[in-house]
This record gives C-alpha cells, structure tokens and sequence, in this order.
C-alpha cells in the first residue's frame, strides 16, 4: 500500500459525511426541500424531455421504490408533473415543471460558483490531477456497473 491511501480514504469518508449532512440539511435545494436524489432525478427530465419512471430505473441503476418516493417528493412540491407519453399512451412521462427548470437550474449555478471557488485556490497542475482522479474513478464505477448487469 502506497503513502497516501490512508489519507485519501480518510477524506473521501469526510466528503461523503459532509454531502449527507448537507442532503439532511436540505442546503443543496435552498427552502425547496429537495434531496440529492431529488436533483439528480431532475436531471433526467431536463428541457421539456420526459421520462417515465421504467427508463429512470434504468439509466440511474437506482431501485424503482427509492425513484417512486422521490417523484412523489417532486410532484407534491410541483418541480414535476406527470404526462402521457406520445409514443406510448399506457406510459406515464414525468416531465420537469417550469418550477422545477428554475431550481435545477439555481442549484446548478450556486454548485458551479462554489466549486470554482474552490478550484481558484488550485494550481493548472492541482486541477489537472483532480480531473484525471475523478475520470478514473468515473471509469471504474461504470466498468463495474457494466460487469453487475452483465452478469
């Protein structure tokens, strides 16, 4: 084992301690009460685009009751409605509300300012590294993802 690993484990853990915090906290939606998920769902619907909940499940490998109770979270505080689908009537689409766009879209600007407050502390080089660790663990998530379906 390297120097560092210790190290590294050690913050990540504290990231990750610090985002969940932040989620309970409510602070990545301001006073909309949004989780991460929340937002991350928001996402997949973005511009008028549609979604139905079978495609959510399948883009994020998240479990269809964890999407379920966050659509529901999104519908009661009208971010998304729900429309059928033009290809298929059967299917329900949830579709991002103009309300929904404005706060994907204040959440996204305030996240942006903060982490490039943060990346102007950086060097070129500082920044260089970072990206090429969060590729990398980029990478080796989905190559795990693709193994877990595959098999």
């Amino acid at each position: 084992m390297r120097n560092y690993y210790e190290q590294i484990y050690e913050y990540l853990e504290k990231l990750l301690h610090a985002l969940i915090i932040e989620d309970k906290k409510k602070s990545f939606s301001g006073k909309k009460s949004l989780q991460i998920l929340d937002l991350m769902l928001m996402s997949y619907m973005e511009k008028g685009k549609g979604n139905s909940i079978q495609k959510l499940i399948a883009e994020t490998g998240l479990k269809r009751n964890d999407i379920t109770s966050a659509v529901k979270r999104l519908t009661d505080r009208k971010m998304v409605y729900k429309a059928t689908s033009g290809e298929d009537k059967r299917i329900k689409e949830l579709v991002l509300t103009e309300q929904g766009e404005t706060v994907l879209l204040e959440s996204r600007k305030q996240e942006q300012k903060e982490l490039f407050e943060l990346l102007n502390e950086f060097t070129f080089n500082e920044e260089k590294a970072i990206l090429k660790f969060l590729v990398k663990v980029d990478m080796r998530y989905r190559e795990k993802t693709k193994e877990t379906i595959d098999s």
